[in-house]
């Protein structure tokens, strides 16, 4: 446990990280009592500073769309969900609007004295009014209200007692439909709205936000310890797309990097990998879900094996690695290699387009019972029989305005069921 933890030494933690990490704790302990699963959902990509006063960094284009949708399944599912999520990433039910310029929807009072709409100065994905964990820190993650009033109750004196009655207070009105916003131009608002406000009113949601890559890894250590207890029950879906290189802190310069018109050199290392830890340490029991986005259809496959390969060996329990290509197509079709599950799913049948029949890494499995394959490949043997399934969307799902992630997260949850 020590030496995994040694993997942080050297990177700098939020500010408020042992606030953050009671308000977790609490959370997953209150719905532990209450025998609901807990799903923690890392979400959007991370931010690597390349300064000390960091003006310069490197990041990706992850927008946190998977995360966001994903948890929104397992919401409706009957889980509760600590949401991992990077700043100004898509969040979950606001992402339904991402890109819409509110201003067109909303409409003064008579009086003109008062912009109706409830939009609140200071909101984000309806995560609670916002400041920052430190004026001196710029990078240091936002701190909300919802977070503080779970950190209270877990610094409470009696917390068992706390977490069996903690009533969280509701994080300002949903806004009036008909009355402040034209809902007409709003396609699905009201049922958005009322999705929302019942993951408020069963305080299923937790939104934990970061921005930089060493808040996320401080954060992700943090949460899995908070899911640790409830063994099982317990699923990690590691959707965020985390930074490979960093440049290390102890070089990192103090101030902005001058250009001075000469070429820019950079020495950067790995960032330390903390799956194999986390699931062998921190959440020694729980169901781990890893994903891989790659850009050569031949290695996709190969690729999801492998790294589940690494991960599985030393653990006795379910494991899955979700791969898809980066292509417009990772929005409908990927695939799943797991490891320990025995779900039975009844699948459809995917159509496979001429442009992936030559590919074994593009080509659908035309499916039967989930589209699934067992393999016994070479190599394969120390980690035991893995299963291989391709998740697609067929054009008439399209047109139904069905996800590919309600179909992962369905697939997930069938063999969450076998881990109970």
């Amino acid at each position: 446990m020590e030496r995994a933890k040694d993997l942080l030494a050297g990177l700098p933690a939020p500010r408020s990280l042992d606030r953050t990490a009671r308000a977790m704790k609490t959370f997953t302990k209150w719905h532990g009592l209450r025998g609901t699963r807990v799903a923690l959902v890392t979400s959007g990509g991370t931010r690597a500073p390349l300064e000390a006063c960091s003006v310069r960094f490197l990041d990706n284009f992850s927008s946190g769309f998977r995360g966001a949708a994903s948890t929104e399944k397992f919401l409706s599912s009957g889980y509760a969900v600590i949401f991992l999520h990077r700043l100004g990433s898509l969040v979950p039910f606001s992402r339904h609007f991402a890109g819409l310029d509110l201003l067109d929807y909303m409409e003064f009072d008579e009086e003109g004295e008062k912009q109706k709409g409830n939009v609140r100065k200071g909101q984000s994905g309806g995560v609670g009014s916002l400041g920052l964990g430190s004026e001196e820190d710029g990078m240091d993650y936002i701190f909300t209200e919802e977070l503080r009033e779970w950190a209270d109750a877990g610094e409470a004196e009696n917390e068992m007692t706390i977490c069996q009655e903690c009533e969280v207070t509701e994080i300002g009105p949903s806004p009036r439909i008909g009355k402040t916003i034209r809902a007409e131009r709003l396609p699905r608002l009201e049922w958005v709205l009322r999705k929302r406000r019942e993951a408020h009113n069963l305080r299923t949601l937790l939104c934990v936000p970061f921005c930089t890559v060493y808040e996320y890894l401080h954060l992700l250590r943090a949460a899995s310890l908070a899911l640790e207890p409830l063994g099982p029950s317990a699923i990690l879906f590691l959707a965020a797309a985390v930074s490979d290189f960093h440049q290390p802190p102890d070089t990192m310069p103090q101030h902005k990097i001058h250009s001075l018109g000469k070429p820019l050199e950079l020495t950067l290392s790995p960032i330390p990998k903390l799956l194999s830890p986390l699931a062998s340490f921190w959440v020694p029991a729980a169901f781990i879900v890893a994903f891989k986005l790659e850009s050569e259809p031949e290695q996709l496959e190969s690729r999801a094996t492998a790294g589940l390969a690494r991960l599985a060996p030393s653990l006795q329990r379910a494991v899955a690695v979700v791969a898809n290509l980066l292509t417009e197509r990772r929005k409908r079709l990927l695939v799943l290699v797991s490891r320990g599950g025995d779900q039975k799913v009844e699948g459809q049948l995917v159509e496979c387009s001429s442009e992936g029949k030559g590919s074994e890494a593009q080509r659908v499995v035309q499916e039967t019972a989930g589209g699934r394959q067992k393999s016994t490949r070479e190599g394969e043997a120390k980690v035991g029989p893995i299963e291989r399934v391709w998740l697609g969307l067929s054009e008439s799902e399209k047109t139904e305005s069905l996800e590919i992630e309600d179909k992962l997260v369905e697939f997930l949850i069938n063999i969450h069921n076998t881990m109970q």
